[in-house]
């Protein structure tokens, strides 16, 4: 029995091949004109009447995207504007139409290998990137780019991306919403979702170091390898990709190859304004500096950086240069203890998460709560934002943890 019948729709510029059913095409059929012809092989075609249903690949209608033109009868591509032609298999050929028919939308091993015609679908989806390294081959692998979503099919000659869903630094550019990677003006890297997260933020410190610490913690949950020692590999992966003189190690953890990023003299948050030159903080409400150690200076660098989000000790020691980095992550606590005594404990708070800023003089989030004995209490991460009267707060939060 006929499933479907590939029908030319000729009243559309430039001619367009649709699938219907079979019962809908009895009037449609007749008039509609199949060119069926032999493919390259030699091998016979069947038509709509046979065991294989008739697809893209046997009608004479060309499909154009991207400066791609392909003849789905002959297999035969034209490229533009090199003004250039090669001849694809009926396998290929099948598969350069999905992708162009997709007009760049990046489409998975599964979703190509179903969109193909059975007569023509390798036996596994697993050989659908044997059949798209050949075709890379033939037309260009700058023309058929590849992702963490999958591969589409792009117009090397078109200008760039700009905007906030595109990074760069040191030659390479990530399109964040496409996932993926150019390295120099034409070359697709493919890169998976581990691999492409800890790029990006590689690419996002533009040129700082990143411990392995910090590059996990900076990952979001579904893309984390199991565990922090595991970056190491994911890194390693990176370098096979990108090549070992684009990560270089040094500083305390990885960075990418070309000129930092200066950091700029002063830093501020929550009311906590950092002069990084002269390691001196300016507070809100005071009108005379303090003066702090270059250990002290930097362990305050990174809680501004972390903008009132918890920082444990292992996360404040990885920010730190490595001229003031402390022994081991027990010896942060030493570190914060003198700022706090330095600027005063109620601007840097502490919980079970680790160290946060706050500011002391703004007025409390709505859904603090005021704990007896003095200090503030915030629901949602159940830990005391001040740090002058523990006992109180901690009872609370053991109340809410009985609860």
């Amino acid at each position: 029995m006929v499933r479907s019948l590939m029908v030319v729709d000729q009243s559309l510029t430039g001619g367009s091949a649709c699938c219907l059913p079979a019962e809908k095409t009895s009037k449609t059929a007749g008039s509609a004109l199949l060119a069926i012809s032999r493919c390259r092989q030699g091998r016979r075609q069947r038509t709509s009447t046979g065991r294989r249903e008739l697809s893209i690949p046997v009608l004479n209608v060309p499909l154009c995207y991207a400066r791609v033109e392909l003849q789905t009868s002959t297999g035969l591509v034209r490229l533009h504007p090199e003004w250039s032609a090669v001849m694809l298999s009926g396998q290929q050929a099948a598969v350069l139409a999905v992708l162009i028919t997709a007009r760049g939308t990046p489409l998975s091993r599964e979703a190509i290998w179903a969109a193909m015609s059975r007569g023509y679908r390798p036996p596994a989806a697993a050989q659908i990137g044997v059949v798209i390294a050949n075709i890379r081959k033939k037309i260009g692998a700058a023309r058929i780019l590849t992702g963490a979503d999958g591969w589409w099919v792009r117009d090397p000659t078109a200008p760039e991306p700009v905007g906030t869903d595109v990074l760069s630094f040191g030659g390479l550019r990530l399109d964040v919403e496409h996932r993926y990677v150019l390295d120099g003006p034409a070359r697709p890297i493919r890169l998976g979702p581990q691999e492409f997260a800890v790029l990006r933020t590689l690419v996002e410190a533009q040129g700082v170091p990143c411990s392995r610490s910090w590059i996990w913690s900076s990952l979001p949950p579904y893309e984390r390898p199991a565990t922090i020692a595991a970056v190491r590999m994911v890194v390693h992966r990176l370098r096979e990709r990108l090549g070992r003189s684009r990560i270089i190690t040094g500083g305390g953890g990885w960075r990418l190859a070309g000129p930092a990023k200066p950091r700029p003299h002063a830093a501020e948050w929550a009311g906590v304004r950092l002069v990084r030159t002269t390691s001196e903080t300016w507070l809100a409400g005071r009108n005379a500096p303090v003066k702090l150690s270059p250990q002290q200076a930097e362990a305050l660098q990174v809680l501004i950086d972390a903008q009132g989000e918890p920082r444990s000790g292992a996360q404040i020691r990885d920010g730190m240069s490595a001229r003031a980095r402390p022994k081991n992550a027990m010896a942060v606590g030493s570190v914060i203890s003198r700022l706090r005594s330095k600027i005063g404990r109620d601007w840097v708070a502490t919980g079970r998460a680790g160290w946060w800023l706050t500011d002391p003089t703004a007025a409390p989030h709505a859904t603090q709560l005021l704990v007896p004995g003095g200090g503030w209490l915030d629901p949602d991460r159940r830990q005391g934002e001040v740090g002058e009267r523990r006992g109180p707060i901690d009872g609370v939060n053991r109340a809410c943890e009985a609860d």
